[in-house]
């Protein structure tokens, strides 16, 4: 049975119990209005609110369950480094192995070879699907790409021809304003703005570090998960100084 089955299957038991328990309370509430129970009317009504919202919540944590995909299921590799959903819905995983697109059914496998337009690297670090739907790539050893779905193929940055420094990325993060950060290994964090297809250096400061993950916070603020630990990004006369926060100074 395919994943989309199962989530199917299991929505209709759902509804199914749901229409059971609301006849049954429907005829209890009846039932009580012909009686002319008007305070016991207003009781039954908060009690079976309660009942109501505590049954979905149940309901809810006994249907999770989880689906097991594998190289026997058609991945290409069973380590799984990166995850994104497209525009369309379909899953994407980034493995060691080369990239893979779920469409609930099938996968569909990337891999690099030397044909012009393919996956970089087979190695995929990091995926981020963005507001504008597309879907960015960054792998070990090829650079940054971006997949074009129409092609089915990648246009790909680079330290051939771009100003990234190196082509191991390491994560990718989207902000308020659409623009793109590109955490590398060795090489510092970046800003890349999808308009102009150009790259700049968020600070010197950090020229040679490694980005792991990034996030940005409610006040626009942008977080930095590197090898020294974490850092919050403020705005400066549009420059991107790195601090660490100073309340937990102590515990960086």
């Amino acid at each position: 049975m395919s994943i989309n089955s199962a989530m199917t299957l299991t929505l209709l038991q759902r509804l199914r119990a749901l229409t059971s328990f609301i006849l049954v309370a429907a005829f209890c509430f009846a039932t009580v209005l012909m009686k002319g129970l008007r305070r016991q009317c207003v009781v039954f009504l908060l009690g079976l609110c309660g009942v109501v919202s505590s049954a979905n919540s149940i309901a809810a944590q006994a249907d999770i369950r989880f689906n097991h995909l594998s190289r026997q299921q058609g991945l290409s590799q069973s380590f799984i480094l990166s995850i994104a959903q497209d525009k369309n819905g379909f899953m994407w995983f980034g493995s060691q192995g080369g990239l893979n697109r779920f469409d609930g059914y099938e996968v569909k496998i990337f891999t690099r070879d030397e044909s012009e337009g393919s996956l970089p690297g087979s190695m995929v670090r990091a995926l981020l699907s963005d507001s504008q739907g597309r879907l960015w790539v960054g792998t070990e050893n090829g650079g940054f790409s971006q997949y074009q779905f129409e092609s089915e193929t990648f246009t790909t940055y680079n330290t051939g021809n771009s100003q990234l420094p190196t082509n191991r990325i390491r994560s990718l993060h989207e902000d308020a304003r659409g623009q793109i950060w590109v955490g590398t290994d060795g090489g510092g964090l970046w800003r890349f703005d999808p308009s102009l297809k150009e790259f700049y250096r968020a600070t010197p400061k950090f020229a040679d570090e490694s980005i792991f993950s990034i996030s940005s916070g409610n006040g626009g603020e942008l977080w930095v998960g590197t090898r020294l630990g974490l850092f919050e990004a403020t705005s400066d006369h549009g420059l991107i100084p790195l601090s660490r926060p100073t309340s937990w100074r102590q515990n960086l």
